[in-house]
């Protein structure tokens, strides 16, 4: 909530802090939608009510005023409906429903909830906007070479653990391996692992592990996947972004170089979200 004015300042601005807030209250569905996307576009909504120009510096005063921020949007798949906001809401049932199948009652070891999922990364140039000088403009490369390897992760929000590795494709045979080496990895936990329907994921030749049991997110719906934001994370501070790779080796030895400096307290800021919080 933007702090009240008062006196002379009030009397002379153009809206009180009142009407700025009702009028971005209007625009707010709008805005929630990802259609307010410049300043500009708050800019012709204040022209139209009050009637006249004002200065561009007014809208971003204004946007700051009332504490907005430009972020990057939840992506979200067309095709996604209620069933996974249904599913977040009674996550804590499904995570109980999930760990009764474990059997075996004289096992004593602590039964913990993984996120996991597989994310390829390649060659062709992601050019993004950077800071420059004011007469300066960036060069980067734009090269378009379609080689690819693909980053396999499984993160435990509650404790920070994880277990990654990278290998060349997304099929049944390469989710075989990292399972099995998730399994013996942590051993000494039963594990609720939660990823999406994707055929190497529940294919009939997978191997089933005694200590493993998925739990199949809703078809459509990344965005209950906490590790989606461990990928947006790697490809930001891993420097991902307006940089060529000249081979995939090149690649393999960047997403090595990321993953291997994140530690446990930065994995659970990325991945310990509030819903998950309840539902442990």
């Amino acid at each position: 909530m933007a702090k009240r004015w008062g006196g002379r300042r009030e009397e002379r601005s153009l809206m009180s802090l009142e009407q700025e807030g009702k009028l971005l209250k209007e625009v707010e569905t709008e805005a929630l939608s990802g259609q307010i996307l410049i300043h500009k576009d708050i800019k012709g909504k204040i022209e139209l009510k009050l009637g006249r120009e004002v200065s561009d510096d007014y809208a971003w005063d204004l946007l700051k005023r009332h504490h907005w921020k430009k972020k990057i949007p939840c992506g979200s798949h067309p095709k996604s409906g209620e069933d996974a906001r249904a599913d977040i809401k009674k996550f804590k049932e499904l995570v109980a429903t999930k760990s009764a199948e474990f059997s075996n009652e004289e096992d004593s070891r602590a039964i913990k909830l993984f996120f996991q999922d597989e994310a390829r990364f390649g060659r062709i140039d992601n050019i993004c906007s950077c800071w420059v000088s004011p007469k300066g403009r960036a060069i980067v490369g734009n090269q378009l070479i379609r080689e690819y390897t693909y980053a396999y992760s499984t993160v435990c929000p509650e404790a920070g653990e994880s277990f990654s590795l990278i290998l060349p494709c997304a099929n049944e045979d390469c989710m075989d391996v990292f399972m099995e080496l998730v399994s013996k990895a942590f051993k000494g936990y039963r594990i609720i692992m939660v990823m999406n329907g994707a055929s190497w994921h529940r294919g009939d030749k997978l191997k089933k592990w005694e200590n493993i049991i998925p739990l199949f997110q809703p078809p459509y719906s990344p965005q209950v996947n906490p590790i989606e934001s461990l990928w947006h994370h790697i490809r930001e501070k891993g420097k991902f972004k307006n940089t060529t790779f000249h081979s995939p080796k090149e690649v393999e030895n960047r997403l090595v170089e990321v993953i291997n400096n994140l530690d446990k307290n930065t994995l659970k800021s990325i991945t310990l979200f509030k819903w998950i919080k309840c539902a442990i």
